[in-house]
C-alpha cells in the first residue's frame, strides 16, 4: 500500500474490510477486525464489495455484478454498491524522448488497479533485449481514482546476465530494477539462468534496503520480479544453481521484511505479498496476517484481500481465508520490534529432496519473522482447494530447515478443528507449509440398475445359446468357432457382474503423521488382489470375445470367397491357438510390464478394471487401456470391416456376372 493512495473496501458475508493509511484515517486507530464484524458500518464512506447471500434481490448491478440480498459480488475490474466504479486504468498512450532526440510513443492495454502493464511495443531485433517490452507503468489509486504512474523505460541492450555482473545496484538502482523487472515479464520464455540472474539481482537490491539511496519503488519492482519468476516454468527450479539462489533470495525476503528501515510497508503483487507491522507493547497479545481467497476464478494475491491485525488475540477461523498466520509476541517498550510476513503463492523456491510432488497442486508458503521482541508461539491455518478427484489423507505441519535445505517438522505439530482447516502450531519463525497427501476419490458405482439388467439378460441369452449349440444334431465345422465365441462372452459378463466394483474399504479420515514428512502428495492404496484378478481375467475375456470374432470373419470369409467348405485340421489349431493364446501372452506382458511398479499402473481403482486416467483425471495414451485394450481392439474390428467389405464386393460381383451370363 502507498500511503495516501489506497482506499479500498471489500464486503464480505457482513463484514466490511477497509485498508486505509494512517494519514487518511487521521491517526484513528481503525480496528480491521472489529470492523469485519460489524456489518452495514462504512466510517469512511468508502465503496464496498457486496457478499454472495440466498435472499432475493432488488437493485440492479451494472458491468456485469451479480445481485444478492441487495448488494452486488462485482468482478474484478469494477468496485461499489452498484459496480459502477472502475476499479482499472483503461488503455494509455505515451510519448518519450529517445536518445537520439526521436519521439516515440509506447502504448499500453488496460490493466487492474495495483497491477503493473507493459507496453505493446518491443526492443528491436537488433538489440540483446529483442522481444522483451522498452517499458511498463503502474496503475495505482489516487484519492480513489484509478491513476497511472509514470512509465519506467529500460535499457534495449542489457540483459540479465549483464545486470547480475554488477556488483554495486545502489547506482543507477531505479533502472537496473526496471530493466530485471522488464526483462522477467515473460516468465514462460525464462530459462535457469535467466531465473538464477534475477534471483541475483534482487538479492543484491533487497540486502541494500538499507541505503538511502534505493528508493521505495525500486522495492517495489524488486518484489514484482519475484513474483514474475514465481510462474517460471517448475522444471527451471531443479537446477542447483537456481535453488542455491532462491534460498539466498528468500532469506534476503524474509531479513527485509522483518527490518525496521520497512516498517509499515506493503507490496502486493500477484504471486507474493510483503507486510511489515509493528508488535504490540507492554502487553501480551499478537498480530494475525490473512489472505482472503478471491471471490472470482482469479486466484492471485491482491491487496484488498490482505489484511493484518494488530493487537490480535487469536486466530480468526474463517472459510473464506486462504491463509492466516497469527505471530503471539511481545516488545518492551524501549526497543519496538516488528514482525514481517512474507507469502509465497507457490513453492518453486522451495525444492525438497524428502517430499515429491505427483499431483498438480498449488502450495502456499508464510513467512513470519521478528526483528527483536519475545516470541510466544506462532499458529497457521491453511485452507487450499484441491481437486475433487482427491480426498485428503493426512498432512504435516512443517517449516524449512535452511541447513538442511529442506523441510523439517521440529517444533511444529498439527492442531485440531472442527472448521475442516489445516491448523498448525510452531514455537519458532520461519517460512512454513503444510505438506498434504492425497488418494484418488475412488469406489465409484461402476453397476447401475441398467448395467445389472443388461448383463444378467446377456447372460441368460448366451446360457441358452451355448446349450442350443451344443444340442444341435448337424455338424458344423464353424460350430465350436461359435460355441467358442459365446463362452467367451458368457464368462466375461460373469466376472464383470460380480467383480468388477471394488469393495475394499474407502476411508475420508484424515490420518494424522505430525512428525512424518511425506514422500509424495499422492497416496498409493493398498493393494487389492482380488481386484487385480478379476481385472486381468476382464482384460482376458473380452480380448479372446473380439478376436474369436475376427476368427469367425476370417473362416466366413474363406468359405463364402474361396468357396472352401471343409476346414483342414492345422488351420483349427491355429485358431485355438491365435484365439486363446495370443491374448493370454498379451496380458501377461502388459501385466508384467506395469504391475512391477504399481498396481495403479495397471489397473483403475476406483473398480477392477484397466487404468486409464491419469492423476489429472484424463485420459493418457500410457496407460494401459489404450496401448493393450483399445489398439489391438481397434485392429481387430478395422480388420472385421475390411473382410465384410471384401464379402459385399465379392458376393455383388458374383450376382452380376450371373445376370450377365443369363
Amino acid at each position: 500500500m502507498v500511503r495516501g493512495e489506497l482506499r479500498l473496501g471489500i464486503h464480505m458475508g457482513d463484514a466490511e474490510v477497509w485498508c486505509v493509511d494512517e494519514e487518511e484515517r487521521g491517526g484513528r486507530n481503525v480496528d480491521v477486525l472489529r470492523l469485519l464484524r460489524e456489518p452495514r458500518k462504512n466510517p469512511l464512506n468508502y465503496p464496498t464489495i457486496a457478499p454472495p447471500t440466498s435472499a432475493p434481490c432488488n437493485v440492479e448491478c451494472e458491468n456485469e455484478g451479480v445481485c444478492n440480498n441487495n448488494n452486488c459480488i462485482c468482478p474484478d475490474k469494477w468496485t461499489g454498491e452498484f459496480c459502477t466504479i472502475p476499479n482499472f486504468c483503461g488503455n494509455s498512450t505515451e510519448c518519450i524522448i529517445g536518445s537520439d532526440g526521436s519521439q516515440e510513443c509506447l502504448t499500453f492495454e488496460e490493466v487492474l488497479v495495483g497491477r503493473y502493464v507493459y507496453s505493446n511495443e518491443q526492443c528491436e531485433s537488433s538489440t540483446v533485449s529483442a522481444n522483451t517490452s522498452k517499458a511498463f507503468r503502474q496503475c495505482t489509486l489516487s484519492g480513489g481514482i484509478p491513476v497511472l504512474q509514470n512509465i519506467s523505460v529500460q535499457f534495449c541492450n542489457v540483459t540479465l546476465q549483464s545486470l547480475a555482473n554488477m556488483t554495486d545496484v545502489t547506482e543507477d538502482a531505479s533502472k537496473i530494477a526496471a530493466s530485471t523487472q522488464i526483462l522477467t515479464s515473460q516468465p514462460a520464455n525464462l530459462n535457469a539462468t535467466d531465473i538464477s540472474n534475477a534471483m541475483i539481482i534482487v538479492n543484491r537490491i533487497l540486502n541494500n534496503t538499507e541505503t538511502p539511496t534505493v528508493a521505495p519503488d525500486v522495492v517495489v519492482s524488486a518484489v514484482t520480479t519475484v513474483s514474475q519468476i514465481l510462474n517460471a516454468n517448475t522444471d527451471e527450479y531443479d537446477n542447483s544453481d537456481v535453488t542455491q539462489n532462491a534460498e539466498s533470495l528468500t532469506m534476503a525476503m524474509e531479513s527485509f521484511a522483518q527490518s525496521n528501515s520497512t516498517s509499515n510497508i506493503a507490496v502486493v503483487q500477484p504471486n507474493v505479498a510483503v507486510q511489515n507491522t509493528p508488535l504490540p507493547t507492554g502487553s501480551s497479545g499478537g498480530v494475525l496476517f490473512t489472505s482472503l481467497r478471491g471471490l472470482g476464478e482469479d486466484d492471485n494475491l491482491a491487496s484488498n484481500r490482505i489484511i493484518v491485525k494488530e493487537n490480535a488475540s487469536e486466530l480468526l477461523i474463517d472459510k473464506m481465508a486462504e491463509v492466516q498466520i497469527f505471530v503471539s509476541s511481545q516488545s518492551d517498550s524501549y526497543n519496538k520490534g516488528t514482525v514481517g510476513f512474507v507469502l509465497y503463492q507457490n513453492d518453486n523456491f522451495f525444492r525438497s529432496k524428502k517430499h515429491t510432488p505427483k499431483i498438480s497442486l498449488r502450495k502456499r508458503i508464510i513467512s513470519a519473522s521478528l526483528s527483536s521482541g519475545t516470541l510466544g508461539n506462532i499458529q497457521f491455518i491453511f485452507n487450499p482447494q484441491h481437486d475433487p478427484l482427491y480426498i485428503l489423507r493426512s498432512y504435516t505441519c512443517v517449516f524449512w530447515d535452511y541447513k538442511l535445505s529442506d523441510w523439517n517438522t521440529k517444533g511444529c505439530s498439527n492442531v485440531e478443528n472442527d472448521k475442516g482447516l489445516l491448523q498448525c502450531s510452531c514455537n519458532h519463525t520461519t517460512n512454513f507449509a503444510v505438506l498434504m497427501s492425497f488418494k484418488k476419490h475412488s469406489h465409484y458405482k461402476a453397476l447401475g440398475i441398467v448395467s445389472t439388467v443388461g448383463c444378467a439378460l446377456s447372460i441368460a441369452g448366451l446360457a441358452i445359446t451355448i446349450v442350443f449349440q451344443i444340442l444341435q444334431r448337424e455338424k458344423q465345422q464353424t460350430k465350436w468357432i461359435l460355441l467358442c465365441l459365446f463362452i467367451s462372452m458368457l464368462i466375461f459378463n460373469i466376472i464383470f457382474i460380480t467383480g468388477v466394483e471394488n469393495n475394499q474399504p474407502n476411508s475420508t479420515d484424515i490420518e494424522k503423521h505430525p512428525d512424518e514428512i511425506p514422500k509424495t502428495d499422492l497416496i498409493e492404496p493398498p493393494e487389492n488382489r482380488s481386484c487385480t484378478a478379476v481385472a486381468v481375467l476382464l482384460h482376458y475375456f473380452l480380448l479372446t470375445t473380439f478376436l474369436w470374432t475376427a476368427v469367425s470373419a476370417a473362416l466366413m470369409y474363406r468359405q463364402l470367397v474361396q468357396i472352401k467348405h471343409t476346414l483342414p485340421s492345422h488351420l483349427t489349431m491355429y485358431s485355438i491357438i491365435t484365439a486363446w493364446g495370443l491374448p493370454a501372452v498379451f496380458v501377461g506382458i502388459t501385466f508384467g510390464a506395469t504391475y512391477s511398479s504399481s498396481p495403479s499402473h495397471y489397473r483403475q481403482e476406483e473398480f477392477c478394471w484397466l487404468a486409464t486416467l491419469n492423476t489429472a483425471g484424463h485420459f493418457d495414451y500410457g496407460k494401459p487401456m489404450f496401448w493393450s485394450f483399445l489398439l489391438p481392439v481397434g485392429i481387430i474390428l478395422a480388420m472385421n470391416v475390411f473382410i465384410f467389405v471384401a464379402l459385399m464386393v465379392k458376393v455383388t460381383w458374383k450376382k452380376e456376372d450371373e445376370t450377365l451370363r443369363r
